[in-house]
């Protein structure tokens, strides 16, 4: 654990306190080795990324989706196997992504 707290420390540098619940999250996922990707916005761009991440990337996969248009971002959630958020503060609020897109 020191080695995952020692870096995550480089990306929190200003931090003088215990780490909160997103820096520990942070850290589980590094030692999975698995970031969990949210994609804010799944037209044409989007789902390129969402394909990107989830067939190229090593060590990536995309769990989360947001977009205006709900209809689309729901099909486009079924279709890679992610959960939908109509509203993207909550996505990103959410333990289901750890890195934004």
């Amino acid at each position: 654990m020191k080695t995952a707290e020692n870096t995550c420390r480089k990306f929190f540098p200003n931090k003088e306190h215990e780490l909160d619940a997103q820096e520990r999250r942070i850290i589980r996922e590094m030692k999975l080795n698995v970031l969990k990707v949210g994609i804010v916005g799944v037209g044409a761009i989007g789902r390129t990324h969402i394909e990107r991440i989830n067939n190229i990337l090593q060590g990536a996969n995309v769990t989360a989706c947001s977009d205006v248009n709900a209809e689309l971002g729901k099909s486009v959630a079924e279709t890679y196997g992610c959960k939908f958020y109509e509203d993207g503060e909550a996505m990103i609020a959410s333990e289901d992504m750890t890195q934004l897109s």
